[in-house]
This record gives structure tokens, sequence and C-alpha cells, in this order.
């Protein structure tokens, strides 16, 4: 006789019985009589004798599990939880179906079942690979998707452990990785994810590299220079008009020359906002002296001792220190200059 499959799961189910407010099943029919087949082409799947599979399935007084979607097989794959939903104390053979006696069902099974959230039961068994003949049930699943030809339920249509991943596929795929042929499924999912991690570092290039997609590194410096120095004459260039247009305007006199030209390259548009802001200190052509005469173009003294006191409010210094800092001498320092 040929050798069990590992579990195949997901090839028969069946409906739960109807449920009244919250008054869930005691008894579950978890396997039809006769002949199975999947919707999803797999099978057929034999349940000849009941009550011997009844027997192969409970071992040593220990429960078999009712979970969800099977997680109870899928977990040792994925390391994913796996809680029960209930717990099978005992099987019965009724008319050659079998029938799970779920002598437990925790409260977050009884909530789900009561809540509609399951509609199906579809067990993991132990079957003949060559025959088809299911000798044990490894576990029962509450599962929604329904993939059984002769019955009205169910199963997922997801591929098996024991089915889609057979000895024969396992070898092809071990030595598509370079594995010994008899590598197990926990050597072929390390491998796998040694490939991964690997192809997920960054690629080592090594002899000549294509010129289409790099640059020398002394052309890349000359250009940045290139670069820099046109952002600077740029800038340069816009400050000296902004400066030139505030001085057309009479609000930048000849002697705030020096410090508008430094405000505006450092900052155009703070120099922009700031002549907006300011007042004419100074009609458009005037000298500007400070407590003395004015040259023949400019305006009486007293006119330009207001216009150099506002000129001093906006800066927020002293008339001292403008005479210092820009240059304007007083008309006794010209008279001291001439002596």
């Amino acid at each position: 006789m040929s050798s069990p499959s590992p579990v195949a799961i997901l090839a028969v189910a069946s409906a739960l019985p109807a449920i009244v407010g919250d008054v869930v099943p005691e008894w579950v029919m978890v396997m039809p009589a006769g002949t199975s087949h999947g919707v999803d082409g797999r099978g057929p799947y034999v349940l000849k004798d009941p009550t011997k599979v009844a027997a192969q399935s409970i071992q040593g007084g220990r429960d078999v599990a009712f979970d969800y979607n099977h997680q109870t097989v899928f977990a040792a794959l994925h390391g994913s939880p796996s809680p029960a939903s209930g717990w099978i104390d005992r099987f019965e053979d009724r008319e050659g179906a079998l029938f799970a006696h779920v002598h437990y069902w925790t409260p977050a099974g009884r909530a789900a079942l009561a809540a509609r959230e399951y509609r199906y039961v579809s067990p993991a068994f132990h079957h003949d690979e060559k025959t088809g003949e299911v000798l044990s049930i490894a576990s029962v699943g509450l599962v929604n998707m329904p993939n059984l030809r002769e019955l009205p339920a169910l199963n997922s249509q997801l591929h098996t452990i024991g089915d889609s991943m057979n000895k024969e596929e396992l070898a092809r795929l071990a030595a598509a990785l370079g594995l010994a042929a008899d590598a197990t499924l926990d050597k072929i999912t390390a491998c796998a994810a040694e490939l991964k991690a690997a192809a997920a570092k960054p690629a080592v290039t090594t002899g000549t590299p294509d010129p289409s997609g790099w640059v020398p590194m002394s052309a890349f410096t000359e250009l940045s220079k290139q670069v820099s120095a046109l952002a600077t004459a740029s800038a340069t260039t816009g400050a000296q008009n902004a400066v030139d247009a505030a001085m057309r305007e009479g609000k930048v006199t000849p002697a705030m020359k020096t410090w508008a030209l430094d405000y505006a390259s450092q900052n155009l548009t703070g120099f922009a906002a700031w002549k907006a802001a300011s007042p004419v200190i100074v009609a458009p052509g005037a000298v500007l002296t400070v407590g003395g005469a004015p040259g023949a173009e400019s305006h009486a003294a007293g006119q330009d001792d207001k216009a150099v006191l506002a000129v001093c409010a906006q800066l927020g210094i002293t008339v001292e220190q403008y005479k210092k800092t820009q240059g304007v001498t007083t008309a006794a320092q010209n008279t001291g200059a001439k002596e």
C-alpha cells in the first residue's frame, strides 16, 4: 500500500447546520459519504471506512482542533497564530458520512458562528496518494469559500501542502535552487530566503562601465563651478538693478548704496519688500548733505536733515553712526577740511 499524503486540506467540505440564536451545533458533518471531488480539480477522495477514520483521528485521547481557515496547518510554515475555534473529542459514522462531536466551542468560535461569520466547515486530512482513500482527520476549519461538487459546501480554492507540494515537485524546486533532490521544505524555504536577501543588496559592477551612464568627476566639478558662478552673477546683477531702481525712486541715497547692495545680494525679496514700504527720502537727482548748506541741486538744509533722520530710523542707527559708517560729513567738518 502506498504511503499517506502529508496533509490534504480544503478538498471537501460541508455547510454548517442552521444556527438558531446563539445555539451552536454539537455535531457537524466533516466528510461526506463515498467519493468527493473539488471544484478546483483535486480528488477524488474516498471515505471508504468512516469508523476506521474515526479511530485513527483520535489518538491517545487527544482532541482534534477546530480552527479558522486551516491556520493550524499553515502556522507551521508562516509562524502565524493558530487559535482554535473549538475542540473535537470523537468522530462518528452516520450512514457512511463522518460526523465530528464538538464538545467545546471557544467564546470566539461561538461568537463567529452566532454572527454567521463562517458558513462552512472543511477538514484537513491524511489520505492515500494513489487511491485517494481518506485515512484520518488532522483538523477541521471554519471557512467561507465553497469548493465541493457533491455538497452545497465548501472549501477554499487555495492549493494545499499535501497536494500542490508533493515529493516530485519539491525535487524539481530543489534542483532549480541547486539543492539535493531530497531537500526538505525547510531547506528549500531557507535557500529561497537567502537568494531574496542577496537580490536586495546593491549590485557590485566590474569591468568598464557604460560611458552613456556616467560622466568624469572632473567634468562634473567644472560644471558645478560654472553653475555656481552663473548663479552668483545672476544674484549680483539682480541686486544691482534693484538698488539702481531704488535710487532712481529716491528711496536709497548714494551714501546708502553699499548697504543696499549688500542687503539685496543676500535677500533680493527682502530688499524689495523694504523698498516697497520705505518713503521717498530724497528727490531723484538731489545731493544730500548733513548739517550744512546743500549743494546746488539739493533741497533746503532742513529738508535734508529730515531725510537723514528718516534714513536713520529705517536703519535703526543714530545720525552720528550714519555719518561715520557712510562717510557723510557735516558742514563744519567740511569747513575744517578746507582750513
